[in-house]
């Protein structure tokens, strides 16, 4: 217990303030860098690629964007997800839907016809 002690005030005492400032601003400058990086693949600046693409938040920012219109049941019918990630991506787009659990049922219940 005395050696854990022993080295958390050595650590304290190599990271003073600048030694920490420093650290701050190269972990921001790598997380930029891997961000853009990350925005350069999905619109193909770094391999080209055959279509739209999209990541697997469009799933739930269509569905949000269903519940906004005022049907938030259409987010478990696949059919209209689909329509409306189009909708908010490009035409064509890789359909990703994500399984809407029973529990979300409370908050958006399916609408008519869904066999979930």
């Amino acid at each position: 217990m005395k050696s854990i002690r022993l080295l958390l005030c050595d650590l304290g005492g190599a990271l003073d303030r600048d030694r920490a400032s420093g650290y701050c601003r190269l972990l921001l400058a790598v997380e930029i860098a891997v961000f853009l990086f990350l925005v350069a693949g999905t619109h193909g600046l770094i391999v080209p690629l055959a279509g739209p693409t999209s990541t697997d938040f469009v799933s739930f920012y269509a569905a949000g964007a269903l519940a906004d219109a005022g049907t938030p049941g259409l987010a478990y019918d696949q059919a209209a997800h689909d329509a409306a990630e189009q909708r908010v991506t490009a035409p064509g787009v890789e359909y990703r839907f994500f399984y809407y659990r029973r529990c979300f049922y409370c908050c958006a219940p399916p609408s008519p016809g869904c066999h979930i």
